[in-house]
């Protein structure tokens, strides 16, 4: 496969979004005051983002099989017994690593699993 990585003005738009909501959340309840970097929200926003990159979406989750690949129990549609765990099922992107997210859904899926078998 050839793969172009783009990143454009919504790319950006989500972006600052999720630093808003972040310092919006902090301020919010008192926890603290958050500045906002010029490297996060200026011209060069890029730089910040794209160190983090991941690639997500590839085998996305929806119970709807025309929409994605996997239910929401990571299961593939059409197979008893074929899962899929990791960024690739996320529908979309968030503003941080997925590292956590994907242990989370990968225990899970693993209980399941385990479960199913006993």
């Amino acid at each position: 496969p050839r793969l172009i990585w783009r990143v454009g003005e919504m790319e950006k738009r989500t972006h600052l979004a999720a630093i808003r909501a972040i310092k919006h959340g902090i301020e919010g309840h008192g926890l603290g005051h958050v500045r906002l970097d010029e490297n996060d929200i200026g011209p060069d926003w890029q730089k910040a983002v794209l160190p983090t990159n991941h690639h997500i979406g590839t085998t996305r989750m929806s119970e709807d099989p025309r929409l994605g690949v996997v239910d929401t129990k990571c299961r593939v549609h059409g197979y008893s017994n074929l899962f899929i765990a990791g960024s690739s099922v996320f529908p979309t992107g968030a503003g941080q690593p997925p590292t956590f997210t994907i242990v989370a859904l990968t225990l899970r899926l693993a209980e399941a699993v385990i479960a199913a078998l006993h």
